[in-house]
């Protein structure tokens, strides 16, 4: 599967920032009311959406709505905020940009254009297709549109019926960087690009016992 829709591990990567998405939904760290035209994400919702498909496999519908969290999350939390590209005819222009010579840098900044709509820190889930584009546009669409949401979704699912979801707090000596505390536990490559590691806590109660029972007692 990782030949045939790319050599970076993306799908990985997007369920880290999906994950740290559902996190900050939790903490209220995303606008969830407002208005009466946008449909809002919760935590709460997410959550027993995971719990209803966890009880009830099949349930598809709850699946679809899962689905509109994962894009949604990724607008907010993009995996890659800018794509290289080359100007292949002279004079193209992007929107009503100036004319562009051919074989120029272009740097596409996808990740801002998904922040240029209405209520942009907000957790909406009935936006518009073109507003959320993690995986491009047009004919360079990323093939991993079809095979990377399934595993993220189901993914998700797992991930939300655990008890009691949160950060872990620093362990003894480990130093608070500014780019953990903007990713939580989460932490980049050498280039800041892609997550080498994501962290989170949980209770051994609740959901998580339900779902998840331990095999030896402790």
């Amino acid at each position: 599967m990782g030949t045939i829709v790319g050599a970076v591990a993306g799908q990985e990567e997007a369920t880290c920032r999906v994950f740290d998405a559902m996190v900050r939904l939790k903490a209220g760290e995303y606008q969830t009311a407002g208005s009466p035209d946008h449909h809002y994400g919760s935590y709460d919702e997410v959550r027993q959406l995971a719990l209803n498909v966890m009880n009830h496999p099949h349930e598809l519908e709850g699946r679809r709505k899962l689905y509109r969290y994962v894009m949604e999350a990724l607008r907010l939390e993009p995996q890659g905020e800018v794509l290289l590209r080359k100007c292949a005819k002279e004079g193209a222009r992007i929107a009503d940009s100036r004319p562009i010579a051919a074989g120029t840098l272009v740097f596409v900044s996808h990740g801002s254009a998904m922040k240029e709509v209405s209520e942009p820190d907000a957790f909406v889930l009935n936006r518009p297709r073109e507003q959320s584009m993690p995986y491009g546009w047009g004919r360079h669409t990323c093939l991993g549109q079809h095979v990377s949401p399934v595993i993220i979704v189901e993914s998700l699912i797992a991930m939300l019926a655990l008890e009691g979801l949160e950060r872990p707090e620093p362990g003894p000596g480990e130093l608070a960087f500014p780019l953990e505390r903007r990713f939580g536990r989460m932490q980049l490559d050498d280039n800041n690009l892609y997550a080498k590691t994501f962290s989170l806590r949980f209770s051994d109660t609740g959901t998580t016992r339900k779902f998840y029972p331990a095999t030896t007692d402790r």
